[in-house]
């Protein structure tokens, strides 16, 4: 079964690994992090060799079936939105294939 890592466990794995404080590994983390979100708010992609691929992209206006409530059956608009998406590159799909 996998583990879930949340920002304060990938914080520390960053720090023992580079050998820097928490502190300094959550200033770096955060700066990624928010360098993403700025470049993504652009509606920019942001490539990064080997480990994927991030960008923004269009969906179209649709109708689905409500499942479940009092209004199953029914059929209801679903607008367009911009969702955000990651395509996973090489060298990270070579290493959680092994």
């Amino acid at each position: 079964m996998a583990n879930t890592i949340h920002k304060r466990e990938l914080t520390a794995l960053i720090a023992k690994r580079e050998g820097w404080t928490l502190k300094d590994a959550s200033s770096r983390l955060d700066a990624v992090i928010g360098g993403l979100q700025e470049a993504l708010a652009d509606e920019s992609k942001v490539v990064i060799t080997g480990f994927g691929t991030f960008g923004v992209k269009q969906t179209g206006a649709r109708k689905i079936r409500v499942l479940a409530g009092p209004n199953a059956g029914e059929m209801v608009d679903v607008p367009s939105r911009k969702k955000v998406y990651f395509k996973p590159g090489a060298v990270l799909s070579a290493s959680i294939e092994q």
